[in-house]
């Protein structure tokens, strides 16, 4: 019962801040700023400006100006006494263990103004601007600049905060664990560029993911909807490349310096798999500095509808295997994994049928990228895939956070995680066109799109463009637990598994494929072998036997290589001794 009362609370809250709100956008803004939001090298004087019948109230803290706010009267000298004084960042939202306390942040100041006329009524809707004052330590380290604000209570208040622990109930039903329309509150969103270009616009703020809704710094989601004003965010957030219209947007944090999903998304965009477009960012909350994120595009119907032109209505999209729905019906994806319990396709026909229910192709690259990156969330969970008008099933690349975070065998996986997130693989690879295109696709790709020289590329990017700014970001949450650990775990863990994972990749396919006629028979301890520290002292024979069939130089490379790190000491005799086999070999 108590459960009850509280849903019809929130449900008519909800209602109430949602007529409200359509009353107060159904006029025009009033209020002028004589300095638009952005980044600035020094402070300001800012001046506010409306009807002379009018008065102007403001908060700098976040929250929507009431008319017992304070009120406008002469201009505003933008420096450190207009910071917040609320001090978000010391409210826990999270369980004790969790919680990393600190003693002070970076600010940035906050001005929303609002209209009011002599009986005291809001007039036209609230002005939002965040300024960002280098000489006054808020500076961006060269990347994009996110201000989200709303009011406190819309965070923090025990019954409606989306971010309070909710201490009157248990942990595990805390607020912040909450999903659905009920627990989205009203904010306005601002992206500035480094240049500052960008958006400002209000829209709806719900939390983001699993895992992160339990720490500190907590995933976000962001809603473009008519009522808010706006039906969607026009703005290219992702470069010329990329959309410049997005309906829904997800605000990720960086989870203990991890990036290793910000190295296999750009990689699986260069192949046949359907992945978010990625950016990091700053997040600024109520004026209060909450660390790196990264801005991506939500996972949804519309994010298919954006990219294929289809209607939203027509799309099915899928999160497990079991055939959890996120939009559309979950019918025809059942259907087509009880076929595949019952179906033999080392038939011919049958093969052909399943060819026509899956896109092969990008099935076989999002298998290969997901064996390459080793993600150990991977298949049992982050799963999604999607059909459009009963057309064939397609995945995408999600959730990568436990991507090139270690050495395991994906392969022997197959017979290890649950049936149900491995039938469709297993079933195909009784079929030997499919297993020649599978081992053909990835020994490709071995040699091309996961060659270490192309992916390199990509974790010195990622590295890069937050590599100035993690040590603030480590002062606000924490993690990593040093910028030691930060470049220790770029060069010892992740440059070091990119490094060898050609080599290792190599060796699980050829074993596989030729030795066990995929069966899978290679012993977990093997499988957990890293090169650099358990070479076996055998020469990798299997890369020159791929060299051969696949007629690619670059596997004779790879040999060299292993040759060159483990074989020092001989590498002139080993040199005169295998040249002329090489040369023959092709």
């Amino acid at each position: 019962m108590k459960h009850f009362y509280t849903t019809v609370y929130l449900g008519l809250l909800l209602i109430f801040n949602t007529f409200l709100l359509l009353s107060v956008q159904a006029q025009e803004p009033v209020i002028s700023f004589s300095y638009p939001g952005g980044l600035y090298d020094t402070p300001l004087v800012l001046r506010l400006s409306c009807s002379d019948s009018l008065s102007i109230h403001y908060t700098i803290n976040g929250n929507n100006p009431k008319c017992s706010d304070l009120k406008y009267q002469h201009p505003l000298i933008l420096n450190e006494d207009l910071f917040t004084s609320s001090n978000i960042y010391t409210i826990q939202t999270c369980h004790d263990s969790l919680w990393y306390p600190v003693t002070s942040i970076q600010k940035c100041i906050v001005i929303r103004a609002s209209a009011f006329n002599s009986k005291g009524k809001q007039v036209g809707e609230t002005t939002t601007n965040s300024y960002f004052i280098k000489s006054l330590g808020c500076d961006s380290h060269n990347l994009p600049i996110v201000s989200i604000c709303t009011d406190s209570v819309s965070l923090f208040d025990q019954k409606f905060g989306i971010m309070a622990i909710n201490k009157a109930k248990e942990i595990d039903s805390a607020n912040y664990l909450q999903k659905g329309r009920q627990w989205e509150r009203l904010c306005n969103f601002e992206f500035y560029e480094p240049n500052n270009q960008g958006i400002n616009q209000q829209a709806g703020l719900r939390i983001h993911g699993e895992s992160s809704r339990l720490v500190s710094q907590k995933g976000f989601r962001l809603y473009a909807r008519k009522e808010y004003g706006n039906s969607r965010f026009q703005y290219e957030f992702f470069g010329h490349d990329e959309l410049n219209s997005y309906k829904h947007l997800v605000l990720k944090p960086l989870k203990d310096g991890l990036i290793g999903e910000h190295i296999c998304t750009p990689l699986a965009k260069s192949l046949n798999v359907d992945a978010p477009a990625v950016r990091p960012v700053i997040l600024f909350l109520n004026g209060e500095y909450w660390g790196i994120y990264y801005l991506e595009e939500r996972i949804d119907a519309q994010f298919i509808a954006n990219h294929y032109g289809y209607k939203k209505n027509d799309i099915n999209l899928i999160e497990s295997w079991s055939g959890l729905v996120i939009d559309g019906e979950s019918n025809s994806f059942k259907q087509m994994m009880q076929w595949f319990y019952q179906a033999d396709l080392s038939d011919e026909k049958a093969y052909q049928h399943a060819c026509s229910l899956i896109d092969i192709d990008n099935f076989i690259d999002y298998y290969c990228l997901e064996l390459y990156s080793g993600n150990d969330s991977w298949p049992l969970s982050n799963m999604k895939c999607w059909q459009a008008n009963g057309g064939k099933w397609r995945w995408i690349f999600i959730d990568g956070d436990g991507c090139i975070c270690g050495y395991r065998n994906m392969l022997t996986s197959f017979k290890n995680e649950s049936y149900e997130s491995t039938l469709i693989i297993t079933k195909l690879l009784d079929n030997q066109d499919f297993r020649d295109r599978f081992y053909s696709r990835i020994g490709y790709l071995i040699t091309n799109e996961f060659e270490y020289k192309k992916t390199i590329k990509y974790l010195d990017l990622a590295y890069e463009t937050i590599s100035n700014e993690i040590d603030r970001h480590i002062s606000r949450f924490g993690t990593p637990s040093s910028r030691n650990s930060f470049e220790f775990h770029k060069h010892q863990y992740i440059s070091t598994f990119m490094y060898y994972r050609q080599l290792y990749l190599s060796k699980l396919v050829y074993y596989v494929y030729y030795c066990n006629d995929w069966e899978f028979k290679i012993a977990p301890r093997e499988s957990q072998q890293r090169f650099k520290y358990n070479p076996n002292k055998r020469k990798p024979v299997y890369l020159l036997q791929m060299a051969k069939q696949f007629k690619d130089w670059k596997y004779v490379k790879l040999y060299r290589r292993y040759i060159k790190l483990y074989y020092k000491n001989e590498r002139s005799r080993i040199k005169e001794k295998w040249k002329a086999k090489l040369d023959k070999l092709l």
